[in-house]
């Protein structure tokens, strides 16, 4: 039985990323002039592949923090709000101890939690990202920190049209205005 060489659901490795060139050098000038798009297409024909190319390329990868959020299994704006902080600490303020430390008193919202193992009877602290109670402002303190960044941050919004159905009804002026 013949395997299918090709990458149908998973990251496609850069030297495997092929005819879409063209495609490339257009997202990589709207990077590099500091733009915002929106990529609209039929599902299936690799706009999220397009953008993790991009993403991994070297004068990319070097320059800007990015950031990948998928929000099709989100339902509000404090989701939303959710899953942006969460990528934006796994992403950004894991790469170094003085990002962590800015993401920590940017972000107010941020739990901090203090315990013990109970198998080695060690202290333990943990930090959790907190609830969302004020999506406004949970997004002017993410915002806060990625200004405050070391490099500029490029943030790609996978199923952005979902923000549609969110109940509250100015989340795509409420982003505009942030952003």
């Amino acid at each position: 039985m013949k395997t299918n060489p090709f990458y149908l659901t998973s990251r496609i490795p850069s030297q495997f990323f092929c005819d879409r060139e063209t495609e490339t050098n257009q997202l990589l000038k709207i990077i590099d002039n500091q733009e915002n798009v929106v990529l609209m297409a039929q599902r299936h024909i690799g706009k999220t592949g397009l953008i993790n190319h991009c993403f991994e390329l070297e004068n990319v990868r070097d320059n800007f923090y990015t950031i990948s959020i998928d929000i099709l299994h989100t339902s509000s704006l404090k989701e939303f709000v959710k899953e942006l902080e969460n990528a934006t600490f796994a992403t950004i303020a894991k790469k170094s101890e003085k990002l962590r430390r800015t993401f920590f008193t940017t972000l107010k919202s941020l739990r901090a939690s203090v315990g013990y193992d109970p198998v080695t009877s060690t202290p333990t602290f943990d930090i959790r990202l907190g609830d969302v109670e004020s999506p406004d402002f949970s997004l002017d303190e993410i915002f806060a920190f990625l200004e405050a960044a070391d490099r500029p941050c490029i943030i790609a919004i996978d199923e952005f049209q979902r923000i549609a159905n969110y109940p509250e009804k100015n989340v795509e002026e409420l982003l505009r205005e942030k952003i």
